[in-house]
C-alpha cells in the first residue's frame, strides 16, 4: 500500500508539471547564418509567437500539449504557410517545419543566449553597418512604377521615380502625374519631392533604414530592365529601370 501511494503522487506531481510548463519565453539561434528571435506566448493550450531573422518576420500559430506544440508559420512577407512541431527540453526549443520538400526542415533555438550568426559572436539586428555583400548591384539605378487607376470614362496614371545609389542610399518620391477622359485631360507636376533612405538586401530581400532601423521591405527580382518586387500582402509591383 505504502508503494501505491508513493506511485500515485509521483503520478500527480508529474501531472502537475506537464499542465504547469508554459513555453512563453524569447529563445535566440539562428536561419541560415543570419542570427534569429523565437517569442513565444502561451495561454491556456493556445500559442502565438513570431520568428524575427534579422528583420525578416515569421508568426506562429499553434495549440501546445505539455512540452510540445503544433501549428502554423506564416511568412510575413509570402503570406505562405508552413506546418510545424515545437518541442522544448530543458532551454531548448526544436521547431521542425514541414516545407513541402521531403525532410523536414529544423531550427534549434535556446532560452536567453544572445542570438548569434555563422561566428557564433552576437549580433545586434538593429546596427547600421552594412557590408558591400549586402548590396545587390543588379538593382543600383534609377526606376519608374506607374500605377493606373479608372473609374468610367476617366483614367488617371501616378508615376514613382526611385533612385538606388551604390554606396546604400537611396531616393523615393512621387513622380508625374496624368490623367484624362471625354474632352479633358491635363499632366501634374513632379510630386512631393524624394524621401531619402538606406538599403541593403539579404536573400533576395530588399531592407530599408529611413532612420528607424532595418524593416523588410519587399522581396525582389531582377530581370533585364525590370524588376519584381512582391510586399508582404502578396501584393506586386514591377518597375522599370529609367536610364
Amino acid at each position: 500500500m505504502k508503494t501505491l501511494h508513493h506511485l500515485t503522487l509521483l503520478t500527480l506531481i508529474s501531472a502537475f508539471c506537464m499542465q504547469a510548463q508554459t513555453l512563453t519565453g524569447t529563445y535566440n539561434g539562428n536561419i541560415d547564418g543570419n542570427p534569429a528571435t523565437l517569442t513565444l506566448q502561451q495561454e491556456g493550450v493556445d500559442v502565438s509567437g513570431q520568428i524575427n531573422a534579422n528583420g525578416y518576420l515569421y508568426n506562429l500559430s499553434g495549440k501546445a500539449n505539455g512540452s510540445r506544440s503544433q501549428g502554423t508559420l506564416t511568412d510575413s512577407q509570402t503570406q505562405g504557410v508552413m506546418n510545424y512541431e515545437g518541442s522544448l527540453n530543458g532551454n531548448s526549443f526544436s521547431l521542425s517545419l514541414n516545407t513541402g520538400g521531403g525532410s523536414p526542415f529544423v531550427l534549434q533555438f535556446t532560452k536567453g543566449n544572445a542570438p548569434t550568426g555563422k561566428s557564433g559572436g552576437s549580433s545586434n539586428t538593429n546596427t547600421d553597418t552594412v557590408s558591400s555583400t549586402q548590396l545587390d548591384q543588379r538593382i543600383v539605378g534609377n526606376w519608374l512604377y506607374t500605377d493606373s487607376y479608372t473609374s468610367g470614362e476617366y483614367s488617371f496614371a501616378s508615376q514613382y521615380r526611385l533612385i538606388v545609389n551604390s554606396d546604400g542610399t537611396y531616393l523615393y518620391g512621387d513622380g508625374k502625374v496624368a490623367g484624362g477622359g471625354p474632352g479633358v485631360s491635363g499632366t501634374g507636376g513632379e510630386g512631393s519631392g524624394m524621401s531619402p533612405g538606406k538599403w541593403k538586401t539579404e536573400n533576395s530581400i530588399i531592407y530599408i533604414n529611413e532612420g528607424y532601423g532595418w524593416q523588410a521591405y519587399a522581396k525582389y527580382y531582377v530581370e533585364g530592365t525590370s524588376m519584381m518586387l512582391t510586399f508582404g500582402d502578396g501584393s506586386k509591383q514591377v518597375w522599370k529601370r529609367s536610364y
